[in-house]
């Protein structure tokens, strides 16, 4: 949709404002639309370019609504990028003013864990074995179903935050003290491990109609605390794994009910098949759908959300399979004593985006979320083959020194 001076102005009301969201925002003005912003934060970056921003907790839907009704002018369309805990606020907001989101209770289930299982255990949707824990005691009880190692997590929170695999019994209280710091309504998932490998399906739905975008693979931490170190576009899995995990993927997303929506889920590749880990109603993190996947696809993806939201009909076509991986650099914990090879690999022509967020003299903590990473690198080329190359050159270049402590 081009706007032109006879067209009635377009309203986007954006919940988020910060990093991860600024290319939704940038995009919708360059398209020619209104921005309302609304972030808790009042310094987000995003409120330096948007027409409206609104300092609101972005989990308080109420408030946000009641501010939206009071505004008394027309919005055409919520959405957010990838903040998990805007999710059902966009979908409470759209049910409010009659907008384009996925429902209440699909966004409910995509960011309750607990939900998420239910609905897949009632579908019969592979995933894992699981119970809900309200307290400590409960585990002892509970168990005796269970082979070691198995995974305790928060019920609703995202981005590894809290999860943690349990290897022994003398994990288990700290472990269980680590999932519930982490949960918001105090309430820990207990479920069973899955031995294999990840793959992840990028996808949207619209009109009932889902469409897969491009699948990758990921390489994993060590035990105990299970984060990404790669995110390798596009699959080599076979094709019969990769045809596994798309027939999964579409039928957990007809079980949730999700529609109008872009899909982040990710699956673990087992020696019983294929089994769904977690499935998200809003891009992946870290620039993966805001970046990866429009070089991937070739196809502008905060066009595709927008164009969702708005009602406009997404054309069918054949994607794009080049290659990309973001790769999280790590170190031991202690104290950065000096770091090597930024401008080197600054200067390889596949790097897309290369950001650290530690210098000298800052401290590294243990890797236990993704709020633990100290940086990033995208590398874009043309097949898997090249990216998977050029990632070699970082890695061997990335010279992360520590104080000996």
């Amino acid at each position: 949709m081009v706007i032109n001076p006879d067209h009635p102005e377009i309203t986007l009301v954006v919940i988020g404002a910060g990093e991860f969201q600024l290319p939704l925002i940038e995009r919708a003005i360059e398209r020619g639309y209104k921005v309302i912003g609304i972030d808790g934060n009042d310094n987000a970056i995003g409120f330096n370019i948007c027409n409206e921003s609104y300092v609101i907790d972005i989990k308080n839907s109420e408030s946000i609504i009641r501010l939206l009704k009071k505004r008394n002018k027309k919005i055409d369309a919520v959405l957010t990028l990838a903040a998990e805990i805007a999710v059902v606020t966009v979908s409470k907001i759209a049910k409010e003013f009659n907008l384009i989101a996925p429902s209440v209770n699909s966004s409910n289930i995509c960011t309750n864990k607990y939900l998420m299982r239910k609905c897949f255990k009632k579908n019969k949707i592979p995933s894992p074995n699981f119970d809900l824990i309200l307290e400590y005691s409960q585990i002892n009880k509970i168990i005796t179903k269970y082979k070691y190692p198995f995974v305790l997590k928060p019920i609703d929170n995202a981005g590894s935050r809290g999860v943690v695999i349990v290897e022994n019994e003398f994990m288990l209280l700290n472990s269980f003290k680590h999932a519930l710091s982490f949960s918001k309504s105090g309430k820990v998932l207990l479920e069973e491990f899955m031995d294999g490998v990840e793959i992840s399906v990028e996808a949207f739905v619209q009109n009932n109609e889902i469409v897969i975008l491009s699948l990758s693979d990921k390489i994993r931490t060590p035990f105990p605390y299970p984060l990404d170190t790669h995110v390798i576009f596009p699959s080599n899995k076979s094709k019969k794994i990769q045809n596994e995990a798309i027939e999964i993927a579409k039928a957990a997303i007809k079980a949730s009910g999700l529609n109008n929506s872009i899909i982040h889920m990710e699956l673990m590749v087992t020696n019983f098949g294929v089994k769904v880990v977690e499935m998200a109603a809003r891009g992946a993190g870290f620039h993966v759908f805001s970046k990866m996947l429009k070089w991937v696809c070739g196809i502008n993806t905060i066009d595709l959300l927008i164009d969702i939201s708005l009602g406009i009909k997404i054309l069918k076509k054949e994607y794009l399979k080049r290659g990309a991986i973001l790769y999280f650099p790590s170190s031991s914990v202690g104290t950065v004593k000096s770091i090597s090879g930024l401008n080197e690999i600054k200067k390889l022509k596949q790097i897309s985006d290369i950001k650290l967020t530690i210098q000298p003299g800052d401290k590294v903590n243990l890797l236990k979320s993704g709020s633990d990473r100290i940086g990033h690198v995208l590398t874009f080329a043309m097949n898997r083959k090249d990216a998977i190359k050029t990632n070699m050159i970082v890695e061997n270049l990335l010279k992360i020194n520590m104080i000996n402590e």
